[in-house]
């Protein structure tokens, strides 16, 4: 009569667990291996797919905006061609806090949302920044907590700095980061 050993048994099973997790491993390397061979590797992003828009061509000509403090306009340019006009309401000037200051500039950001501006009550939308030392940008008219406009007046200096757009979406739309305003 033959003993049963438990010793062997144990043996057994050890000896095929690790040649099942061996193959196991194998099977899974070749795997990885030709997921990788049909993977191409990812190109980095395009402008346009970041939204910086297209890359300038030799031929294009200059996008920008151009913001008239004496007309209290803002004109959105292509070359030389004005493209559209729209009236603004810019800074008070009366003091530096007030004021939009005259130069040339980069557009630096764009935040379609709305905007809540606690030191003055109100939201904006449509916000694009380009002066950057002096917080100043293009946005809405301001509007209270449910989007109703509470100071609808353009064509005067009136704002504390930046340049309210009765179409501020279109002036969005338009605005390129990196593309230049200039302010006269």
């Amino acid at each position: 009569m033959r003993r049963f050993s438990y010793f062997g048994l144990g043996l057994g099973l050890c000896l095929g667990l690790c040649l099942c997790l061996c193959l196991m491993v194998l099977f899974a390397l070749v795997a990885c291996a030709q997921l990788q061979r049909n993977i191409e590797p990812a190109s980095p992003p395009t402008a346009s797919e970041m939204g910086l828009g297209a890359p300038p061509t030799p031929d294009a000509v200059e996008r920008w905006l151009e913001v008239d403090l004496a007309s209290q306009v803002v004109r959105l340019r292509e070359g030389e061609n004005v493209i559209a006009t729209y009236p603004v309401a810019t800074g008070l000037g009366d003091s530096p806090s007030t004021l939009t200051y005259t130069g040339t500039f980069t557009v630096h950001n764009k935040i379609k949302a709305a905007t809540f501006l606690p030191e003055f009550g109100v939201y904006v939308t449509d916000w694009v920044g380009f002066d950057q030392d002096h917080a100043i940008g293009f946005h809405s008219l301001p509007q209270d907590r449910y989007g109703q406009v509470v100071d609808s007046r353009l064509g005067i200096p009136i704002s504390h700095g930046c340049v309210r757009v009765g179409n501020a979406a279109a002036v969005y739309s338009f605005a390129q980061i990196g593309m230049r305003v200039l302010v006269h």
